[in-house]
């Protein structure tokens, strides 16, 4: 067996080295670009409330990456395109542009997925790498092609419950009604839509964390998972338009945040619950 060193095209570069610093790259500048840099107290704001699942995935993908296997060394073509990689994200970090980062994540976890197979830990990171694209750049341009239809079902999923406790409130279109004045519209961004692509998210990171590789039982348990952070939005939504009080202290005071950290709580309890489930059953 050659020395590392020697056979590696950079002198003692392995390939886990290599993905390992392209993938911390290309994830440091999305993570980067949702950070609002206008002032000390803005950043620090951006910070706290950083998508919790989305650190989690981050933190899977380089986990997966760091057990690959360090003994193999980087090629003279994998250290070119590394160094590509690495150029095409500094350039992308400049401009700051979501789309971009999402092409860079989703070509980078086929090659992932699809030229180191054998290794399945870099396939899994790959198909975490894979998850992290659908939910930054995929899942909101499907949305901007189905956000008509998906605001139709939410409105009518929200007018079903309250039509048992506040039969006061009306529906027109996607504006609820209450009485005293207080109405609220439905936008794209109030969609469960959102929710789903955070919800599979995090059913993937943990699932594909816990093992290194995804068993037909996980798409029952994604399912569910789904269900329950509709469930959510839908009680979100009905609760801002209960009354205008309901609406400032769910939508713009501390409520929202306690019910954003119970829905993470939620996501993480029954991804991890799930998984180990699936992952006994098929032991």
């Amino acid at each position: 067996m050659r020395n590392l060193a020697k056979a590696a095209w950079l002198p003692g570069m392995s390939r886990r080295e290599l993905l390992f610093w392209l993938a911390g790259g290309v994830l440091a500048v999305h993570f980067l670009n949702t950070l609002d840099l206008t002032s000390p107290a803005t950043l620090l704001l951006s910070l706290f409330s950083a998508n919790l699942v989305y650190c989690f995935a981050c933190f899977a993908v380089i986990q997966r990456l760091r057990q690959s296997n360090a003994a193999i060394a980087a090629t003279a073509p994998e250290t070119g395109l590394t160094l590509l990689g690495m150029l095409a994200t500094v350039g992308v970090s400049l401009f700051a542009n979501a789309y971009a980062i999402g092409i860079m994540s989703t070509l980078l976890s086929l090659v992932l997925i699809c030229h180191y197979r054998s290794d399945p830990y870099l396939r899994t990171a790959g198909m975490i790498l894979a998850a992290i694209s659908v939910h930054v750049l995929w899942a909101p341009l499907l949305f901007v092609l189905l956000q008509p239809m998906l605001l139709v079902a939410d409105a009518a999923a929200v007018s079903l419950w309250l039509s048992f406790l506040r039969p006061d409130i009306t529906l027109q279109g996607q504006t609820f009604a209450a009485p005293g004045g207080h109405a609220i519209a439905l936008i794209g961004a109030c969609s469960s839509f959102h929710n789903i692509s955070i919800a599979i998210l995090a059913y993937v990171s943990v699932a594909l964390l816990l093992r290194k590789q995804w068993l037909p039982a996980d798409v029952l348990w994604l399912a569910a998972i789904v269900v329950i952070m509709v469930m959510f939005n839908v009680l979100r939504i009905g609760l801002v338009a209960w009354s205008r009080e309901a609406y400032l202290y769910w939508h713009d005071g501390s409520g929202s945040q306690w019910l954003a950290l119970l829905q993470t709580l939620v996501l993480f309890g029954v991804s991890f619950w799930g998984a180990n489930a699936v992952r006994r059953s098929a032991a």
